[in-house]
Protein backbone atom coordinates (compact mmCIF):
# COMPACT_ATOMS: atom_id res chain seq x y z
CA UNK A 1 0.00 0.00 0.00
CA UNK A 2 1.33 3.42 -0.94
CA UNK A 3 0.04 6.95 -1.35
CA UNK A 4 -2.72 6.68 1.25
CA UNK A 5 -5.00 9.07 3.09
CA UNK A 6 -7.79 8.87 5.65
CA UNK A 7 -11.31 10.03 4.89
CA UNK A 8 -12.29 13.21 6.75
CA UNK A 9 -14.47 11.22 9.16
CA UNK A 10 -11.69 8.67 9.78
CA UNK A 11 -13.77 5.63 8.79
CA UNK A 12 -12.10 4.82 5.43
CA UNK A 13 -8.70 4.94 3.82
CA UNK A 14 -7.94 5.59 0.15
CA UNK A 15 -4.72 4.18 -1.25
CA UNK A 16 -2.95 3.04 -4.39
CA UNK A 17 -1.68 -0.42 -5.16
CA UNK A 18 0.63 -1.11 -8.07
CA UNK A 19 -0.42 -4.48 -9.39
CA UNK A 20 0.78 -6.32 -12.54
CA UNK A 21 -2.77 -6.52 -13.90
CA UNK A 22 -3.01 -2.71 -13.87
CA UNK A 23 -1.05 -2.06 -17.08
CA UNK A 24 -1.33 -0.01 -20.22
CA UNK A 25 1.18 1.21 -22.81
CA UNK A 26 3.15 2.97 -20.05
CA UNK A 27 3.59 -0.25 -18.02
CA UNK A 28 2.30 -1.16 -14.52
CA UNK A 29 0.01 1.43 -12.96
CA UNK A 30 -1.35 2.15 -9.54
CA UNK A 31 -5.01 1.42 -9.03
CA UNK A 32 -7.00 3.49 -6.50
CA UNK A 33 -8.76 1.55 -3.74
CA UNK A 34 -10.74 2.35 -0.61
CA UNK A 35 -11.28 0.22 2.48
CA UNK A 36 -12.77 0.63 5.93
CA UNK A 37 -10.33 1.49 8.70
CA UNK A 38 -10.34 -2.16 9.83
CA UNK A 39 -9.45 -3.36 6.30
CA UNK A 40 -12.93 -4.61 5.39
CA UNK A 41 -14.97 -3.47 2.37
CA UNK A 42 -12.04 -3.27 -0.04
CA UNK A 43 -13.27 -1.41 -3.14
CA UNK A 44 -11.30 -0.88 -6.35
CA UNK A 45 -12.19 2.51 -7.82
CA UNK A 46 -10.01 2.38 -10.94
CA UNK A 47 -6.98 0.78 -12.56
CA UNK A 48 -4.74 3.76 -13.11
CA UNK A 49 -4.70 6.52 -10.51
CA UNK A 50 -1.98 8.03 -8.38
CA UNK A 51 -1.84 10.27 -5.30
CA UNK A 52 -5.52 10.08 -4.28
CA UNK A 53 -6.90 12.70 -1.92
CA UNK A 54 -10.33 12.88 -0.20
CA UNK A 55 -12.58 15.89 -0.66
CA UNK A 56 -13.32 17.75 2.58
CA UNK A 57 -16.88 16.34 2.65
CA UNK A 58 -15.63 12.78 2.03
CA UNK A 59 -17.79 12.16 -1.05
CA UNK A 60 -15.15 12.45 -3.78
CA UNK A 61 -11.55 11.49 -4.39
CA UNK A 62 -9.14 13.45 -6.60
CA UNK A 63 -6.18 11.73 -8.24
CA UNK A 64 -4.02 12.02 -11.31
CA UNK A 65 -3.72 9.54 -14.14
CA UNK A 66 -2.25 9.20 -17.63
CA UNK A 67 -5.28 7.19 -18.81
CA UNK A 68 -5.76 9.60 -21.73
CA UNK A 69 -2.13 9.82 -22.82
CA UNK A 70 -0.67 12.35 -20.41
CA UNK A 71 -1.06 13.09 -16.73
CA UNK A 72 -4.31 14.87 -15.85
CA UNK A 73 -6.35 15.43 -12.68
CA UNK A 74 -9.56 13.44 -12.24
CA UNK A 75 -12.21 13.02 -9.58
CA UNK A 76 -14.32 9.98 -8.76
CA UNK A 77 -17.03 9.38 -6.18
CA UNK A 78 -16.11 7.23 -3.21
CA UNK A 79 -18.18 4.36 -4.64
CA UNK A 80 -16.26 4.39 -7.97
CA UNK A 81 -18.90 6.14 -10.07
CA UNK A 82 -18.85 9.59 -11.64
CA UNK A 83 -15.34 9.66 -13.10
CA UNK A 84 -14.66 13.27 -14.17
CA UNK A 85 -11.62 14.68 -15.97
CA UNK A 86 -10.83 17.97 -14.22
CA UNK A 87 -7.86 19.15 -16.33
CA UNK A 88 -7.24 18.76 -20.05
CA UNK A 89 -4.01 20.26 -21.38
CA UNK A 90 -0.87 18.95 -23.09
CA UNK A 91 1.04 19.65 -19.84
CA UNK A 92 1.36 17.20 -16.95
CA UNK A 93 -1.11 17.97 -14.16
CA UNK A 94 -0.26 16.02 -11.02
CA UNK A 95 -0.50 15.78 -7.22
CA UNK A 96 -4.03 17.09 -6.64
CA UNK A 97 -4.94 18.21 -3.15
CA UNK A 98 -8.31 19.44 -1.94
CA UNK A 99 -8.56 22.82 -0.31
CA UNK A 100 -10.72 23.22 2.79
CA UNK A 101 -13.39 24.96 0.66
CA UNK A 102 -13.66 22.11 -1.88
CA UNK A 103 -11.42 23.30 -4.70
CA UNK A 104 -8.41 21.38 -6.01
CA UNK A 105 -4.81 22.60 -6.07
CA UNK A 106 -2.45 20.77 -8.45
CA UNK A 107 0.97 21.08 -10.04
CA UNK A 108 1.50 21.62 -13.76
CA UNK A 109 4.72 20.86 -15.56
CA UNK A 110 5.75 20.61 -19.16
CA UNK A 111 6.55 17.12 -20.47
CA UNK A 112 10.29 16.39 -20.71
CA UNK A 113 11.22 19.72 -19.07
CA UNK A 114 13.41 18.97 -16.08
CA UNK A 115 14.79 22.49 -15.78
CA UNK A 116 11.62 24.47 -15.11
CA UNK A 117 9.86 23.86 -11.79
CA UNK A 118 6.16 23.05 -11.98
CA UNK A 119 3.62 25.76 -11.34
CA UNK A 120 0.69 25.41 -8.97
CA UNK A 121 -2.91 26.09 -9.90
CA UNK A 122 -6.30 26.08 -8.22
CA UNK A 123 -9.47 24.84 -9.93
CA UNK A 124 -13.07 24.14 -9.03
CA UNK A 125 -13.90 20.43 -8.74
CA UNK A 126 -15.73 20.51 -12.08
CA UNK A 127 -12.66 21.90 -13.88
CA UNK A 128 -13.90 25.48 -14.15
CA UNK A 129 -12.45 28.61 -12.62
CA UNK A 130 -8.77 27.69 -12.90
CA UNK A 131 -6.35 30.28 -11.55
CA UNK A 132 -2.59 30.12 -11.06
CA UNK A 133 -1.37 30.25 -7.47
CA UNK A 134 1.42 32.68 -6.57
CA UNK A 135 4.68 30.78 -6.77
CA UNK A 136 7.29 30.68 -4.04
CA UNK A 137 10.77 29.27 -4.43
CA UNK A 138 10.80 25.54 -3.86
CA UNK A 139 13.74 24.66 -1.65
CA UNK A 140 13.42 20.90 -1.93
CA UNK A 141 11.03 18.67 -3.81
CA UNK A 142 8.25 16.96 -1.91
CA UNK A 143 4.53 16.27 -1.95
CA UNK A 144 2.28 19.27 -1.65
CA UNK A 145 -0.28 19.50 1.10
CA UNK A 146 -2.75 22.19 2.03
CA UNK A 147 -1.60 24.07 5.09
CA UNK A 148 -4.50 25.68 6.94
CA UNK A 149 -4.01 29.39 7.50
CA UNK A 150 -1.04 29.46 5.17
CA UNK A 151 1.41 28.54 7.92
CA UNK A 152 4.30 26.76 6.24
CA UNK A 153 5.70 24.24 8.69
CA UNK A 154 7.62 22.11 6.22
CA UNK A 155 10.94 22.56 4.47
CA UNK A 156 9.59 24.26 1.40
CA UNK A 157 6.72 26.36 0.22
CA UNK A 158 5.01 26.10 -3.11
CA UNK A 159 2.51 28.91 -2.76
CA UNK A 160 0.81 30.70 0.13
CA UNK A 161 -1.20 27.99 1.82
CA UNK A 162 0.49 25.15 -0.04
CA UNK A 163 3.64 23.58 1.32
CA UNK A 164 5.59 20.43 0.68
CA UNK A 165 5.22 17.42 2.91
CA UNK A 166 7.89 14.80 3.36
CA UNK A 167 7.56 11.21 4.51
CA UNK A 168 9.51 11.93 7.69
CA UNK A 169 7.39 15.00 8.61
CA UNK A 170 4.46 12.87 9.77
CA UNK A 171 4.92 9.21 8.93
CA UNK A 172 1.36 7.93 9.02
CA UNK A 173 -1.26 9.92 10.86
CA UNK A 174 -4.30 7.90 11.82
CA UNK A 175 -7.95 8.87 11.61
CA UNK A 176 -7.85 10.44 15.06
CA UNK A 177 -4.96 12.70 14.05
CA UNK A 178 -6.63 14.67 11.28
CA UNK A 179 -6.46 14.11 7.57
CA UNK A 180 -3.56 11.78 6.88
CA UNK A 181 -1.96 12.39 3.53
CA UNK A 182 0.23 10.33 1.27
Amino acid sequence: MAQQGWSPDGTKVVFTCTCPQNTNSFGPHSGVYTANADGSDLTKLNDDGQYPDWSPDGTTIAFFSDRDGNEEVYTIRRDGTGLTRVTDTPAYEEFPIWTPDGRIAFSRGEPNDTETPPTWHLVDADGSGEVPLPQLDVVEAGFADWIDGGATTSRCGVSPGVGCRFPDDDPSPGPDQGRGRR
